[in-house]
C-alpha cells in the first residue's frame, strides 16, 4: 500500500511555556539523545512510509535544524522523502488553531498533488514506537473508511481525550471523552485513504467544520466505518511540564525502554558526534541516563543528562533533567529540576523543587 505520512509538526501548550518559547512540543529534547518528534517519524520510517510531510506553523526553526534532510531517517531522496510544509496562512494576528480540518483545507491542493493512496495522520507530541506497518496491512484488509489507534489502558496525563469502545471485530461503536470504564483512550494516529480525506476535507469547508475528531469521527460515526486499532504498548503524549518530567524519568525503566526500543523498530534521530562520557574517579551515577559529551565529576542520581553536560566536583543532580551543554558547577545542587539548553548553576547555589512542582529554568539562563 502506498502510503504518506503526514505529521503535525506543531503543538504549544500552556503548561510547556518554559520550554516552548522559542520551539514546539515536537522539538523538545528527551530521553538524552532525541527529539519527540523522532518517535512518530521513525514509527512511519519503520512501516515503509518513504515521503512524509511535516506541517509547521511557528516557531519552527529547532524543528528544522533537527531534521534537516531527512538523512538520518534514510528520507534525503531526489524524489519524495520529507518536506517541510511551509506555515499555513492565516489574517488574525490572534489567530489559534481551530482544528485540523482547518488546517488541512490549506494544503488541499498539495494533498491532490501527492501520489499516495492512504495517508497516516498523526500529532508530534506523542512518545512511543507504534507497529503502523501491520496497522496499514489491516486497514487495508477491514475495507475500513477510517482507522484509528487507541491505547490499550489510559494516559496519566489524560482526562479530557476522546475514547472509543469497540466490538470484537474492533469496529468503533461509540464515542466518549474522559476516561470510561471499557473505552480506551484514543492516541493522535489515523489512517485514512487519499479520496476520502479529500472528500471530508471540503465538506467540512462547505460547513464550516475544523475538527477532525468532533465534526469528523464523532460527527459522522453513523456514516463511517471506523475501526480501532489497539496499541498495548508504551505510549505518552506531553502536554505539561510534569508529564514531560515523567515522561523522560519512565526512561530509566527497563519496561518503557524495552517497549519503545526494539531491535525491529529502531528509533532515529539526529546524529551528534560526541565524545564518551567522562566519568571521574570521585563521581556518582545512579540509575540514570547520561548522554555523550558529558563530564561526570559530581553526584548523578535519577536523572536524564543530555549530551555535552559538565557536572563539578561536589555537585549533585537528583531527580532532574539537564539538557544539553549545560553546566553545574563545583558544589552546586539540584533535585526535581528541569533546566533548559545552555544553562549554567553556579558554584555552590542550590535549587529545589518536588515531584508535583518542579523548578524550571528556561534557555540560557545563569543562575
Amino acid at each position: 500500500m502506498n502510503a504518506y505520512g503526514l505529521i503535525f509538526g506543531y503543538s504549544d501548550p500552556d503548561g510547556l511555556r518554559t520550554f516552548t518559547a522559542n520551539r514546539t512540543v515536537p522539538s523538545l529534547p528527551i530521553a538524552c539523545n532525541y527529539r519527540v518528534i523522532d518517535f512518530i517519524l521513525s514509527s512511519m520510517v519503520n512501516a515503509g512510509i518513504r515521503n512524509v510531510g511535516v506541517i509547521a506553523r511557528e516557531k519552527y526553526h529547532s524543528l528544522l535544524d533537527h531534521i534537516g534532510n531527512g538523512k538520518s531517517w534514510d528520507l534525503s531522496r531526489k524524489s519524495g522523502g520529507i518536506t517541510i510544509m511551509p506555515p499555513y496562512s492565516f489574517t488574525a494576528v490572534d489567530y489559534k488553531f481551530r482544528g485540523k480540518m482547518d488546517v488541512l483545507s490549506y494544503y488541499l491542493e498539495y494533498i491532490r498533488w501527492i501520489d499516495a493512496d492512504v495517508f497516516v495522520i498523526a500529532d508530534g507530541d506523542m512518545v512511543g514506537s507504534l507497529p503502523l506497518a501491520s496497522y496499514l496491512d489491516s486497514h487495508e484488509a477491514s475495507d475500513a473508511d477510517i482507522t484509528v489507534v487507541a491505547a490499550s489502558k489510559f494516559l496519566y496525563s489524560s482526562g479530557k481525550s476522546l475514547c472509543c469502545k469497540v466490538n470484537e471485530d474492533l469496529r468503533v461503536t461509540d464515542f466518549q471523552y474522559g476516561q470510561p470504564a471499557g473505552y480506551h483512550e484514543i492516541l493522535p494516529v489515523y489512517i485514512i485513504g487519499k479520496d476520502l480525506l479529500i472528500h471530508l476535507v471540503k465538506e467540512c469547508m462547505a460547513f464550516h467544520k475544523v475538527s477532525f475528531t468532533e465534526d469528523v469521527l464523532v460527527g459522522m460515526r453513523d456514516a463511517l466505518k471506523i475501526q480501532a486499532q489497539i496499541f498495548d504498548g508504551y505510549v505518552s503524549r506531553i502536554n505539561t511540564t510534569k508529564g514531560y518530567f515523567d515522561t523522560n524519568m519512565d526512561f530509566l525503566k527497563r519496561d518503557c525502554t524495552s517497549s519503545v526500543f526494539l531491535r525491529e523498530q529502531p528509533v532515529y534521530t539526529k546524529i551528534r558526534d560526541d565524545a564518551p562520557v567522562y566519568y571521574a574517579p570521585d563521581s556518582c551515577v545512579k540509575n540514570s541516563l547520561v548522554g555523550d559529551g558529558c563530564c561526570i565529576e559530581g553526584k548523578v542520581e535519577n536523572s536524564i543528562i543530555f549530551r555535552g553536560v559538565h557536572i563539578g566536583r561536589g555537585a549533585s543532580v537528583e531527580n532532574s533533567i539537564v539538557m544539553q551543554d549545560s553546566v553545574i558547577d563545583i558544589g552546586a545542587a539540584l533535585s526535581y529540576v528541569v533546566t533548559d539548553k545552555h544553562v549554567r548553576i553556579h558554584a555552590g547555589r542550590t535549587f529545589s523543587g518536588d515531584a508535583a512542582h518542579l523548578f524550571t529554568i528556561p534557555k540560557g539562563c545563569e543562575m
